[in-house]
């Protein structure tokens, strides 16, 4: 159902404990080779990679592929629109979602990776149609280090209803991925 695609060099640990922490809430991960993040998507002059340009190869080849949601991983620093920065990207209720583990990192792999593990659920969050919510919940929007350091690594328990809800409606509907799919709204955890 959800395919999980490294950009580049991502560490295969990071890589494993995703897949493993991901299946414990509903979501489960086919983890692709690592593909190389279209050189169009880099803008020189920023130093940094376009989300929407990664947010479409996803989606081209999760459609490809048959996959009805995609999740690609990077160690590149992304931005959206006008944006510094960003984490991740999603499409609202659509199929692609990006993050980034660039400006994630930390002084311990632990902390590196509950943090990227809290925006790998935001970011899958969105995907399936949730919205930033206000409740102590990994659904909480941050912008910095220390929002998402504090965040909880869960759903709140009205999220986790509507997350519960919405994979089983993907489940059942399962669209035939013919020709590009539709571009959705997308939602960043971004600096502003």
């Amino acid at each position: 159902m959800i395919a999980l695609v490294p950009f580049g060099r991502v560490d295969g640990w990071l890589v494993e404990r995703i897949e493993r922490l991901a299946a414990k809430f509903f979501f489960n991960l086919s983890v692709f080779d690592s593909v190389p993040a279209p050189s169009s998507a880099y803008d020189h002059a920023r130093r940094q990679y376009n989300a929407s340009e990664l947010l479409l190869t996803l989606r081209n080849l999760a459609c490809s592929r048959g996959f009805q949601k995609v999740l690609g991983i990077t160690s590149e620093d992304l931005y959206y629109g006008s944006s510094l920065f960003v984490f991740g990207c999603a499409e609202f209720g659509g199929t692609s979602a990006v993050i980034s583990t660039c400006r994630l990192k930390a002084e311990s792999e632990g902390l590196f990776a509950s943090r990227v593990f809290k925006e790998v659920l935001h970011e899958l969050g969105h995907l399936f149609g949730l919205e930033h919510c206000m409740n102590d919940c990994v659904m909480t929007f941050c912008e910095r280090l220390d929002q998402i350091d504090v965040k909880k690594a869960s759903y709140c328990s009205e999220c986790l209803e509507k997350l519960t809800k919405a994979i089983e409606n993907v489940r059942q509907t399962s669209r035939a991925h013919s020709g590009t799919p539709q571009s959705r709204d997308i939602w960043c955890t971004s600096s502003r």
